[in-house]
């Protein structure tokens, strides 16, 4: 796992032990704030058949904190979360049997970056939104990947 991923962990644990500080609150509600908004909009895009039975991929679906925003009151969605932390996978897991949409999930430990090697995605199986919020900095090594895999050798060496 990687080291952003390590301390995103830990502020979800600190906050659920109500010991996270009040500007990292703050930033975690404005954060699901945005994903509501966004989850709404993409499913509003689709139109009103496909809103109901919308196929959601969700690449760093972490401990299934978005399971809701995606699956409750829905019963024709179908939804496959892929996580690198096993651990966030059993936790996404029994937040879904909790909430009564484990029949609607499927949930595989791999990484999202190479989401293609897991076997998730064929011609049988086809997604209508593919979700990455909040998690694609999660492939990246440190910001001199980024600008070298981004924009170019020129780029990182202007970085370092």
């Amino acid at each position: 796992m990687s080291p952003q991923a390590d301390q995103y962990g830990r502020a979800a644990l600190l906050s659920r032990r109500g010991q996270l500080d009040g500007v990292a609150s703050d930033r975690r509600r404005r954060h699901n704030a945005v994903k509501r908004w966004l989850v709404g909009r993409a499913l509003e895009t689709l139109g009103p058949v496909r809103h109901r039975t919308a196929h959601v991929l969700d690449l760093g679906c972490g401990r299934g904190g978005d399971l809701a925003k995606w699956l409750v009151g829905h019963p024709g969605r179908r939804y496959l979360g892929v996580d690198a932390s096993a651990q966030a996978v059993d936790e996404a897991r029994r937040r879904a049997r909790e909430m009564g949409v484990a029949h609607q999930c499927e949930f595989v430990v791999g990484d999202m970056a190479r989401v293609a090697d897991l076997g998730v995605c064929d011609r049988a199986r086809r997604f209508d939104v593919v979700s990455c919020m909040f998690a694609l900095h999660y492939c990246l090594v440190d910001e001199h990947a980024v600008a070298r895999d981004v924009l170019g050798p020129a780029a990182a060496s202007a970085a370092a």
